[in-house]
């Protein structure tokens, strides 16, 4: 019978073994370990799965030996992906967390978050530093297990920073609500903290003529029992300030019946009547002969309009109405551009009148 042995085992990661005879050897001698195949000439049996083999030898005239038995174990289990944590996060007062595996446990089961160490019995790691950490497990054979991804936040800042859109400081009327630019959620507990700006009542900004600068309004409260100061990065500026009045265009509607019917009764000029946007306009209406017919400050489309009668300095035939045709209508204004600032406007055209 040959001599022979498991040379080999299975291991974590590769699932055969190896059978070596190291007697008899010699001129004509071949190796079997299924008792059929003689066509090993080396004694040496590569990549064997788990079983129990008898091995045995034939010789050059075509005898066959009694059989050693060799055995080629189980490959190893590896564990599964370990079960974990983390339990515990950093506070405002303590910097480090704990990860916890729950599973699996047993004899023999060791613990890494770093995946070289694998001294932890318990599953349990203490004072862990934010970061994200690959928990692995090891079993008693020395296989390893997949990783499971746990992460310790950072701990949280007792100070957070918040740079918001820069604030003109032009406009007389307009006032910041402070509080809109916290993070959702945040307790309105606290308390503002001025910048030196004397523009700031409780959580409201005044920004009209502050001096140009950046200013930091400071946020103070107590979140999860730990002291957190917001700061409100703020550019107050006069660069680029327009001033945004909502203004609709000056439309002038060039064809009106004053004819009783109560429809298209007036001429129109649509937004003139506006005074925010458009301070101050003069309308005057020619004939066709070039005579003024109308002219009229502060038109209005409803109580300083031209309704077909003639009025102004001269007048034609106001009793009756002017007659059907073609007049030319001049119209001055003044509007308030982005800046303010007061622009000068005119308008001029044909008017047809029917009724």
């Amino acid at each position: 019978a040959p001599t022979a042995s498991a040379t080999l085992q299975p291991t974590c990661a590769v699932a055969t073994g190896t059978i070596t005879v190291t007697a008899p050897t010699g001129t004509g001698i071949t190796y079997s370990i299924d008792g059929s195949t003689y066509t090993n000439t080396t004694g040496i049996f590569t990549n064997v799965s788990a079983a129990t083999y008898s091995v045995t030898v034939k010789n050059a005239a075509g005898c066959i030996s009694a059989p050693t038995s060799v055995t080629i174990n189980a490959q190893p289990a590896t564990p599964a992906a370990p079960t974990a944590s983390a339990t515990l996060q950093p506070t405002c007062a303590v910097a480090t967390g704990t990860i916890t595996v729950t599973a699996p446990t047993g004899t023999g089961i060791t613990y890494s978050i770093d995946g070289s160490t694998y001294t932890n019995t318990t599953g349990i790691f203490t004072n862990v530093a934010a970061a994200t950490y690959s928990v692995t497990v090891k079993n008693a054979a020395g296989c390893i297990s997949a990783p499971t991804s746990v992460t310790i936040d950072a701990q949280p800042d007792k100070t957070r920073s918040i740079t918001v859109d820069p604030v003109c400081n032009t406009d007389r009327t307009l006032t910041i609500d402070l509080n809109s630019y916290l993070p959702s959620g945040t307790p309105l507990t606290g308390n503002w903290v001025d910048d030196g700006s004397n523009a700031l009542n409780e959580n409201t900004l005044s920004p009209y003529d502050l001096v140009i600068r950046q200013y930091d309004f400071q946020y103070q409260v107590t979140v999860d029992s730990c002291p957190l100061t917001y700061i409100i990065k703020m550019n107050i500026t006069d660069f680029n300030c327009g001033i945004v009045l909502g203004c609709g265009t000056v439309l002038v509607h060039n064809a009106f019946s004053p004819n009783g019917d109560g429809v298209n009764e007036m001429f129109t000029i649509d937004n003139l009547e506006d005074t925010i946007c458009y301070p101050e306009n003069t309308v005057e209406i020619y004939n066709r002969w070039g005579v003024l017919v109308f002219e009229t400050t502060g038109y209005n489309n409803v109580t300083n309009a031209f309704d077909g009668i003639s009025r102004g300095r001269t007048t034609v035939s106001q009793s009756s109405g002017l007659p059907t045709g073609t007049y030319f209508y001049i119209l001055n204004y003044t509007s308030v551009d982005g800046t303010g600032q007061i622009q000068t406007n005119k308008k001029d055209g044909y008017l047809y009148l029917t009724k």
